[in-house]
């Protein structure tokens, strides 16, 4: 046989072997109808993370600091729908600290919420601007980020991710897997990884950065379930994540995980992400109000594909403009 049909058959097995893998991803999805996670983990920011942000020569924050971080992620998969809450903190620029931060993402199959709990983003030093918005608006486009890197074990557990994905956002995420996928690149290199048999493959880099791609690797001893994950930004690693896996009575998922993510500049500081899986939920009972929040009274609306904002009225009491409330508010505080 000479070397170009060799060439050829090479091709062709990791074709078929690249089909197969992909049909068994899909797969997963059969395992349950849908799935709830609880988690609960911490985030440390090394000192001096942020620099050059405000001032050139600033950097924050002057020490190590680490605080609590809380997941919940609920997935749909008969109905396409998604929720996801995340409590932790945040760095606030011109108060040069963490204040806290709360955000609910939801996707009702159509539509896209994003809730910002005035109570869980307040403590005894913070209080959130008083007339920031409550409550998201964004129509049937994702305007943001829904999923984050640090939801990918989550994912990749139950077929709802390949590393050729391009957007973490569900209404994406939570369609079918494409068996005539072709954005795998080099799909597999079997290889050793802490006695275990393994599978590694690289996603496709997008034409408009050639050197930028993602890795996983497979362990196929645990049911082909997804050991660690990286990224590469012009060919150098930017973030990585290793994953422990559990089995179960419906196969192997995420127990816990680390992500440890650096700038892609020269700044040797890494951020620390350790989540644990508290909590996974096979089938939990499901209605509407789980994916899609009504306005009360009072609250602070924005409608991003109008650019609109207002203020929810009463029962049987429009809503008001937000701009209008406030000339209402000053004018009344000027009459006392």
């Amino acid at each position: 046989m000479c070397s170009s049909d060799l060439a050829s058959r090479g091709v062709a097995d990791s074709a078929t072997e690249s089909a197969q893998l992909l049909t068994r991803w899909s797969a997963r999805r059969q395992s349950c109808k849908a799935v709830g996670y609880d988690l609960d983990g911490t985030v440390t920011i090394p000192a001096r993370f942020y620099r050059d942000i405000v001032h050139p020569g600033e950097a924050f924050p002057p020490t190590p600091f680490t605080y609590r971080q809380g997941l919940k992620i609920t997935l749909d998969f008969v109905k396409g729908r998604a929720r996801r809450y995340e409590k932790g903190m945040i760095w606030q620029l011109d108060q040069r600290r963490f204040i806290p931060y709360c955000q609910i993402d939801l996707f009702d199959g159509h539509r896209f919420q994003t809730v910002r709990p005035r109570t869980e983003n307040s403590d005894a030093n913070w209080q959130p601007p008083l007339f920031d918005s409550e409550l998201i608006e964004q129509g049937e486009k994702c305007r943001g980020r829904f999923f984050t890197e640090i939801d990918l074990p989550i994912l990749f557990a139950h077929g709802a991710a390949m590393p050729s994905n391009r957007s973490l956002s569900p209404d994406r995420l939570l369609k079918p897997a494409d068996r005539n996928d072709r954005s795998l690149r080099n799909p597999f290199a079997r290889s050793r990884h802490e006695g275990a048999s393994t599978l590694v493959f690289e996603s496709e880099p997008p034409p408009s950065a050639p050197q930028n791609h993602e890795k996983i690797r497979l362990d196929l001893n645990r049911g082909e379930s997804v050991i660690s994950w990286s990224y590469c930004v012009d060919g150098k690693e930017t973030a990585s994540m290793s994953v422990k896996q559990k089995q179960t009575g419906r196969g192997w998922f995420p127990d816990g995980w680390t992500m440890v993510t650096w700038p892609e500049s020269k700044n040797p500081q890494r951020t620390v992400q350790e989540i644990t899986s508290v909590r996974i939920t096979f089938d939990p009972p499901l209605d509407d109000a789980k994916f899609q929040t009504k306005a009360t009274a009072g609250m602070i609306i924005h409608r991003l594909g109008e650019n609109r904002r207002y203020v929810a009225g009463r029962q049987n009491v429009p809503d008001v403009p937000l701009d209008e409330y406030l000339r209402r508010r000053e004018h009344s505080k000027a009459a006392n």
